[in-house]
This record gives structure tokens, sequence and C-alpha cells, in this order.
């Protein structure tokens, strides 16, 4: 079944991602201890460069000793805290510990270790925890408050921030204070990963509504379980933006499947994807499959791949074939392909496969 609307895609270099779909960049908050002689860090997203954040109170937090100055590991051979009912050193190997947080308040992290160059020095820092009054949830495709899922989805991601009443962050891996309604619609996965920015969800195989509802405030998130055969709308993220493709220039547009005008994150169709183009001499378009590029995106995989090849407009068609009941659904769009000389700055015949701007993230 084809859809009769024309959207019109101008495709650049830079853009395609946003903050709610950047994955974890892989930023550090870190400060050298009170004796001078070690620094401790742990991975962060929010408020990178404040080290005192406090753990929330059931989740735990993997911090790093390093030798002060060069940043080489350092190798613990002990570490405790002076109040192990605030937090608890669960674990220690390597140059890490594996803090635990077990009520409000504030201790002396302390631990001897072992340098690079084998010297023996001790060091400690000053850390809290507490537990969360803010639970902030959010989908990947959407800023509202309502997204659809396909059903049997194994790994959904929900985007989520724990804060004070203040708005200091409270951190920590482990800790995911949310409940399903119906509970069945729902699992959240607690085990297997260590992230703090997502809670991760196992999703029933019914269609219906749930209810996601945190359990320290009022927060909710709205998600839809619905079937592919009910995708009856095709959604250009809306993040691509209006500059031209350069000829001899690759880039990945990204297309989010909807039901009632409503977007489904995170589906994953497979081959149910196809796009072509009817002006094979002005580009070449097709479903990138599963040679997904490098975007930054979670869980997202409708990525078409065009290249330019001579100036003009791109006539394309993106498919999705188990849309409609299994009838499926065909959108046109159109992309402008520039005409520049060889030398324009040297991005004639580079491929952008990170799908936007590579230099988006969210701190650090």
């Amino acid at each position: 079944m084809k859809k009769a609307q024309r959207v019109t895609l101008f495709i650049a270099q830079a853009g395609l991602l946003t903050t709610a779909l950047l994955a974890w960049t892989g930023c550090n908050s870190q400060l050298t201890g009170n004796e001078g002689n070690l620094t401790f860090q742990y991975a962060a997203d929010d408020d990178v460069n404040n080290f005192n954040k406090p753990v929330a109170v059931g989740a735990k937090l993997d911090v790093k000793v390093l030798e002060v100055g060069n940043n080489r590991s350092a190798t613990l051979t002990a570490a405790s805290t002076s109040d192990p009912n605030v937090l608890d050193v669960a674990s220690f190997a390597g140059d890490t510990m594996v803090l635990e947080g077990k009520g409000a308040g504030n201790t002396l992290v302390e631990v001897a270790a072992t340098t690079s160059g084998g010297t023996a020095v001790t060091d400690s820092v000053n850390m809290s925890a507490a537990v969360p009054d803010v639970l902030k949830l959010r989908h990947t495709c959407t800023e509202g408050d309502r997204a659809l899922y396909l059903v049997g989805q194994e790994l959904a991601f929900i985007g989520f921030d724990m804060e004070r009443s203040n708005g200091q962050p409270v951190i920590g891996y482990g800790y995911y204070p949310v409940s399903a309604e119906p509970a069945e619609g729902a699992t959240v996965i607690t085990e297997g990963h260590k992230d703090q920015i997502f809670i991760r969800l196992s999703l029933s195989d019914t269609k219906g509504d749930v209810t996601l509802k945190s359990d320290i405030d009022t927060a909710t998130l709205s998600m839809g379980l619905v079937q592919e055969g009910d995708i009856d709308g095709i959604d250009i993220n809306e993040n691509s933006p209006a500059f031209q493709i350069l000829v001899g220039n690759v880039n990945y547009p990204h297309f989010w499947p909807t039901v009632g005008g409503t977007r489904i994150c995170q589906g994953a169709l497979g081959s149910s994807l196809t796009a072509e183009t009817s002006t094979p001499d002005i580009c070449d378009v097709r479903a990138v499959g599963d040679d997904q590029p490098e975007s930054g995106y979670v869980g997202e995989s409708q990525f078409v791949r065009i290249e330019g090849k001579a100036f003009g407009t791109c006539e394309f068609t993106v498919t999705f074939a188990g849309a409609n009941g299994g009838q499926g659904l065909t959108e046109s769009f159109t992309a402008s392909i520039g005409d520049f000389p060889d030398d324009n700055d040297g991005q004639s015949g580079e491929e952008d496969t990170t799908g936007g701007d590579s230099t988006a993230s969210t701190g650090g």
C-alpha cells in the first residue's frame, strides 16, 4: 500500500543526533584524594565536573584509583569506609572498588594501593549517600510522555535521572525505582549491566498500554505496546537539518515507524525496511540493514544510506513491508544533492558514518 504523502528532506553532514537519543559517551568525574597521592574517578553523565554527588541508597558505584599526574592505574590492597552504614565497600580488585549505598549520610572512603612503580601509598576521599527525591523518565524517540514499542521487545531503553529535591544528581547503578502497571506489561532488568543512563525493560508479548510509575515520587511515563502490522505512518527524524548533501558524500537519515501519528521507539524491524530511488543517476539509496552506522542512537536501526552522485533532486521511497496488517506502507521523499568542486574543503567523497555531528555528546 502506497501512502500519498511527499516530504522534502535536505540531508547534511551534521545534527542528526539529539540529546535524548545519545548513548553514554564515557565521561568521568574525578577528584584528587585528601592526601594528594591518588585520583578517585567514576563514570558520570550528570554534572561531570562535580565529584561530590551522592550515591543512591540501594545503588552501587564503581570507583577507580589512579596515580596523580599520569592517571595510570594503581592496584588496591585495601579499601574501607569510616561508616559502612552509609557507604560500604562491596568488593575491590585491581584499580576498582565497588561502593554500595546503605543509608543517607557522609563518610570517609579510605584506600591503600601500590603504584605502577611499586610504591605503597594511602589516600582517602569524602563521599556521601542519599535517598533520591525525584525521578525523571524519558523516551528516546520523543520529548513527549507517550511513545510506542513493539510487543515482545527483549530490551527496551527508558532514559532516567535521579535527583535530590534541590536538583542535585543522585548516582549509581542497580537501583531502578520504577514499577510497571500492569505488572506483566514490562519487567525491569537489573542484572547483567551497570547502566546509569537507561532503565532496561523486557516487554510483554501482549498489545496494550503500560504505565511506568516512579517508586519515589509521582512521575509516570506512558508506553503503548503494538505489533508491526499496526504501523500506518513513517516519521523522519526532525534533526536531519536543512542542508545539501555534497556529490560523492554519503549520509544516513533516520526514520521512525508510527501508529496513529505516535512514534515507535527502538523498533528493530530488520529486513522489513527497504528503500529505493527512482533517480539512480542522481543518487544511490538503500536501507542499511544490519550494517548500522555508528550513530550514537540507542536501540534504533531504521537508517537509510544515501550517496550523492550528481547535481539534482534525489527521489526515493521508504517502505515498511510489514505495516498495515502486512500490506506494507511506502512513502516518498526527496533529497537535494549539491554539485561542488572536488576541492570543496576536502569533503567530496567522504562518508559520514556517524549519521550526524560527531562532536555532539552528553558532556565530558
